[in-house]
């Protein structure tokens, strides 16, 4: 059996900033791209007001907290 915990489209990773943003991140690997519902997701946690990035590495998601100001180490 499967059992969903968050709605269909939802980041691989959640949080929210020490300032309080919602924060949503898609991990992919190199060359692939987010599903319809996963872009979905992102576009809707940017227009209520919080951050949203899709990511191929660990570098490339320290580099986006660090342009949003969230002190990374």
């Amino acid at each position: 059996h499967f059992i969903r915990l968050a709605p269909l489209g939802t980041s691989d990773i959640v949080g929210i900033s020490p300032g309080g943003r919602f924060i949503a991140v898609e991990a992919k690997r190199p060359g692939n791209k987010p599903t319809e519902h996963q872009q979905e997701f992102l576009e809707r946690v940017v227009r209520l007001g919080g951050v949203a990035w899709v990511v191929h590495s660990v570098k490339e998601l320290e580099d986006h907290l660090s342009g949003a100001g969230v002190i990374i180490g």
